[in-house]
């Protein structure tokens, strides 16, 4: 019994390095390239929470078209996917953290910032609880302090 609880908090801290590491990952995205490339590790891992990376990994895609209509249906694309991520995972870190970041940084014509409070409020309490990686518990600091939320 030792043994498999053992290998069950091995696996759960793997599976969390190895999402913060989709993050380092995620900052690294500069071009269509690139973003392909990401969207091929991610749909080639077992990580647990990546339908959120790939939601926003189609909203980033807007980045990388021309035509106005193809980077609005590609944002509205992946808007949708990490609204029903979030809807079927309401206290995913992962997700919220993701929708935060998508919120903060959409172009404000796009008015995608009706949830930057309740997701505010669920990584601050998962926070408190000390319920997240060091890598969020940072990153989020940061982001508080850099858009004074």
């Amino acid at each position: 019994m030792r043994v498999f609880w053992t290998f069950f908090f091995l696996c759960a801290f793997l599976n969390i390095v190895a999402q913060d590491d989709l993050f380092y990952k995620m900052d690294k995205i500069n071009s269509e390239t690139s973003l392909d490339s990401f969207v091929e590790y991610v749909n080639n891992s077992t990580f647990l929470e990546k339908n959120a990376f790939l939601a926003v990994a189609t909203m980033k895609k807007a980045e990388y078209v021309t035509m106005p209509w193809s980077k609005l249906k590609a944002f509205n694309q992946g808007k949708g996917m990490l609204e029903r991520y979030i809807t079927s995972k309401p206290n995913c870190i992962y997700g919220r953290y993701l929708r935060l970041l998508s919120q903060l940084k959409a172009p404000k014509m796009l008015n995608y910032n009706q949830k930057i409070q309740e997701d505010k409020t669920v990584l601050e309490n998962k926070i408190k609880e000390n319920k997240v990686s060091k890598f969020i518990s940072q990153s989020f600091s940061e982001i508080i302090s850099q858009y004074k939320l």
